[in-house]
């Protein structure tokens, strides 16, 4: 296992992208992680890549905290036959630029914009640099979501290269520690061809590409690095009699941004304000997080004297 020094020493980058809209997020999501991993956050270098062109604020907003933006170089048509893909936009491909940069850095971590960190994740990043790729688990039932008909897929199945009975992932974190730029083109392929069939396309994309092309995987925890918000409550957070999770992650909907109030999401968005950034807020007062403010000072600075 690489010592801390040694891992400081590597050249690594933190990724995460999507759709304009979603600059304010990412802006979110590097402010925690200054907050709660400084050592990540101060060793990588930070992308953001979008689909489209962002808002000059936002941008100038993101390059005070060292955040790169860059423009997708690719784009795929989108398979209209396919109803979920409603849900989606063409930034679920910034994802696969942690294949494409493996070939610039020794690592390579993707992250949600729907989540924050809430934990120092150093050292356990440090721990899973002896592994091709690190992933978390879903924690679902083995199978991945796929529409009725799925014939590409079953062509797969009968292949050997994919079994749907094993266990998926959940796509809001996950690294790579090896060259895997071979995969960057073949991501892109098996998206054109099977975003028809895939109720979630880009992990979908994923979880074929774990079963055969990677050969040391190290799975982690879904109640550690992807926790709703509505099963962490601040107070776990603050528990000492048990590890806190890394990140709480907002998956589905409603998002922070878009009605689920979190008291520790707020006191970042609060700070990107202060750089500047955009309101995004669905409320039409986005003066509300600022008046939050004394009310979670407290919280905020018990934040500070954990380890």
């Amino acid at each position: 296992m690489l010592t801390n020094q040694e891992a400081a020493r590597r050249k690594i980058a933190i990724v995460t992208g999507g759709t304009p809209n979603l600059m304010g997020p990412a802006g979110v999501l590097f402010l925690s992680l200054q907050c709660f991993s400084a050592d990540f956050f101060e060793n990588a270098d930070k992308y953001f890549f979008v689909a489209g062109r962002g808002e000059d604020d936002n941008s100038n907003a993101l390059s005070r905290i060292d955040v790169k933006i860059t423009t997708l170089p690719d784009t795929l048509e989108w398979n209209s036959k396919n109803p979920s893909l409603e849900h989606f936009t063409t930034g679920v491909l910034s994802k696969f630029q942690v294949f494409r940069l493996s070939g610039r850095y020794d690592n390579v971590t993707w992250m949600d914009c729907d989540q924050i960190n809430t934990a120092n994740l150093w050292s356990s990043f440090v721990e899973l640099q002896s592994f091709q790729m690190f992933v978390v688990d879903s924690g679902g039932n083995g199978l991945i979501d796929f529409h009725e008909k799925h014939p590409r897929l079953d062509l797969l199945i009968k292949k050997g290269l994919f079994d749907p009975a094993q266990a998926p992932i959940c796509g809001n974190y996950f690294g790579v520690n090896s060259r895997l730029t071979h995969l960057y083109p073949e991501s892109l392929r098996l998206f054109k061809d099977l975003q028809a069939e895939l109720y979630m396309p880009d992990q979908g994309v994923l979880n074929i590409l774990l079963q055969n092309e990677i050969r040391t995987i190290a799975r982690l925890s879904n109640k550690l690095y992807t926790p709703h918000p509505a099963d962490c409550p601040t107070s776990r957070l603050l528990r000492r009699d048990q590890e806190p999770p890394y990140f709480v992650h907002c998956y589905g909907q409603p998002k922070f941004w878009s009605g689920f109030h979190y008291p520790l999401w707020m006191e970042f968005y609060e700070a990107w304000l202060d750089l500047g950034g955009t309101p995004f807020l669905a409320e039409k007062d986005t003066t509300k997080p600022r008046l939050l403010k004394r009310a979670f000072q407290k919280v905020s600075n018990l934040f500070k004297l954990l380890p």
